[in-house]
């Protein structure tokens, strides 16, 4: 039973000893009962199917939403917002009532009012809640080989565009409804190639059987391999980075992340369990026992068996709940038992009985209308603790213990560039001292209190009094706190660490003239000295130095490295300088030099003699 989350003993033991039959089998309804516009398309009369009854390929997906979207315009906008490596067009498909479709773009500046107490006042704040619709967003399919919930998509979508009942039309009434179907589109795709190439004429339920084990490469991860429910916050892949600035220009209230765990489990819906980012867990937690109640509501009407808190924290801020909680919607990851090797169906432990495809979809498919419906009940009361979680970011940054970050420029202008660009795009504020200060109560991220110390002119600044406060904290902090003895993978991030750049934490703020930073500090790159040298120098000093080398040696060019520390035109090189002869290369060697420094923004010397003199030798 839940720690932070429980329901009365009956209901909890009626849920786990009802496996009724219509949870199981595939002779069901999704939705009991619904009455529906007859002139907008099911999934099965374009695809061939009934949802879950096959795995639908990208290309397939994408179909039925571009068919449900010509067909449902009063209701539906389908939005291409991304595409993959392999090419797969990302979407959003966005669903409300006419007259909210009507003034959407309205309705999205609007909400974006109430992400900034600084120009948006408490009395506008409350005016706005009352009259505008939230935005909800439900992810579908992040790690592409938990393949039900892009199916469950399907039945959602075609419920929210066709649907005349009054919980459907309430939805559409009061809420902005975001899916997106597929955030991952070539693992998914990976999985169902796997899963067609495996299946014999039917399906086979043994766990034994070939289409249950899956071959590596699994479709977990893009196409680089990458697992996407890691990104949100470093955005090292194409369709993190475009999912971010889409997300960041809708300001949702509820975000939803939709996996699958092991076929021994049952459902997991949130609250979370500990640990929780404790910065923001007493403004979430009255919400995810709200938003539990609902989808206990919801399961408990079939007798589908559930559980809360007792897995998968809050506490690494890249992944797709903790990222969108730390930046004010109530984010929750929702797991079915399926993953992998369910199949079609799957034959479950100790003569359990059997779970298939279209029954995990139906699962997904529930939560999402009842979180859906959640939402849309409570809509006044999300919004207004929309503007109050930005309210209690800057207030936390004023009278925290942490009140100010400092990013130095340090020798490798490539790497702070990376760290402050991906903290503007996240929203964070940034700013850039304009001349040299001294700062008080200085501390550096090896926990040791340096007191005062003089900050260089061009030090970057993040100050946490700011909307974005929650998040830069969480980012940027070289410790979390850790309650709990259990964690769910990762306890390690702080950005600084990791980009290598000089940090400092203070909790105080340091006086000086500073200007914002609108876009993240270019480093150039280059060649420097005499034409046709000798020899051309790569100091190994910064992140720019290895991603030249691995090109250059893509291109053939002999390259070398110093074993002693030399100097040469002037100059002290370090052991590890790359070291790149004339005389062992083409006579394209200064194009390629010019044209690949530039491109990995490294600074490459050109020597005019190979005569040099070697420094901390033993001779």
């Amino acid at each position: 039973m839940s720690r932070r989350f429980s329901l009365p003993l009956a209901l909890i033991l009626a849920a786990a000893s009802a496996l009724a039959a219509t949870s199981q089998s595939s002779e069901f309804e999704f939705y009991p009962g619904g009455r529906y516009k007859s002139d907008i398309p099911t999934p099965e009369s374009v695809l061939g199917y009934r949802v879950g009854e096959a795995f639908t390929p990208h290309v397939e997906v994408e179909r039925y939403y571009k068919t449900l979207a010509q067909a449902a315009q009063e209701r539906m906008r389908l939005v291409p917002y991304g595409r993959t490596f392999e090419g797969r067009t990302l979407y959003l498909a966005i669903f409300s009532a006419p007259e909210n479709l009507s003034k959407l773009e309205s309705i999205r500046e609007t909400i974006s009012r109430l992400t900034d107490p600084s120009k948006t006042s408490p009395e506008q704040a409350a005016e706005i809640a009352r009259t505008t619709p939230a935005i909800a967003w439900l992810s579908y399919n992040v790690h592409g080989n938990e393949a039900s919930s892009s199916e469950a998509s399907l039945q959602v979508a075609y419920q929210l565009a066709a649907g005349e009942d009054e919980r459907t039309l309430k939805i559409l009434k009061e809420c902005v409804v975001i899916l997106d179907p597929m955030v991952n589109p070539d693992g998914r795709d990976r999985y169902v190639q796997f899963y067609r190439s495996a299946l014999g004429r039917k399906p086979n339920s043994d766990l034994e059987a070939a289409e249950h084990s899956e071959r590596w490469p699994s479709g977990r991860t893009n196409h680089y391999y990458f697992d996407l429910n890691r990104d949100w916050a470093w955005q090292s892949q194409p369709e993190s980075q475009a999912r971010l600035k889409e997300y960041l220009r809708w300001n949702p209230q509820v975000h939803v992340d939709y996996h699958e765990m092991g076929l021994e489990s049952t459902y997991f819906f949130a609250p979370p369990t500990q640990p929780i980012q404790e910065t923001v867990e007493a403004l979430l937690k009255k919400w995810f026992q709200l938003y539990a109640k609902g989808n206990a509501a919801a399961f408990d009407r079939f007798g589908i068996r559930y559980y809360t808190a007792e897995d998968f924290d809050l506490f690494y801020p890249s992944y797709g709940d903790s990222w969108p909680s730390l930046n004010g919607a109530i984010g929750m990851t929702y797991e079915q038992a399926g993953g992998s090797r369910g199949g079609l169906v799957a034959r479950l432990p100790e003569s359990r009985g059997e779970v298939t495809l279209r029954n995990r979809a139906w699962h997904h498919f529930t939560t999402s209308l009842a979180t859906l419906e959640t939402t849309a009940q409570n809509r006044e009361t999300r919004l207004r603790d929309f503007y109050e979680f930005h309210r209690a970011a800057i207030k936390a940054g004023t009278e925290g213990p942490i009140h100010e970050f400092y990013l130095l420029p340090g020798k490798d202008p490539a790497t702070i560039s990376h760290l402050v660009g991906r903290l503007l795009r996240q929203g964070i504020e940034v700013q850039q001292m304009t001349q040299a200060v001294t700062a008080n109560d200085v501390h550096d991220y090896a926990g040791r209190v340096a007191g005062e110390r003089r900050l260089p002119a061009g030090t970057y600044v993040v100050d946490l009094a700011q909307p974005k406060g929650f998040l830069a904290r969480a980012l940027l902090e070289p410790e979390s706190k850790l309650r709990g003895l259990f964690f769910y993978d990762v306890t390690g991030w702080s950005l600084p660490l990791a980009s290598g750049v000089e940090a400092y934490w203070s909790s105080k703020n340091v006086r000086g003239e500073r200007r914002a930073v609108t876009a993240p500090p270019e480093a150039a790159g280059g060649v420097t000295g005499p034409d046709h040298p000798t020899a051309y120098l790569v100091p190994w000093d910064t992140n720019g130095a290895v991603a030249l080398l691995a090109a250059l040696l893509a291109r053939d060019v002999r390259c070398y490295v110093a074993i002693s520390g030399f100097k040469a035109a002037g100059r002290e090189f370090e052991p590890g300088t790359i070291v790149i002869p004339r005389e062992t290369n083409g006579r394209d060697l200064d194009q390629i030099l010019k044209e690949l420094a530039g491109e990995t923004r490294v600074e490459v010397i050109a020597v005019p003699s190979g005569l040099t003199t070697v420094v901390c030798s033993d001779w």
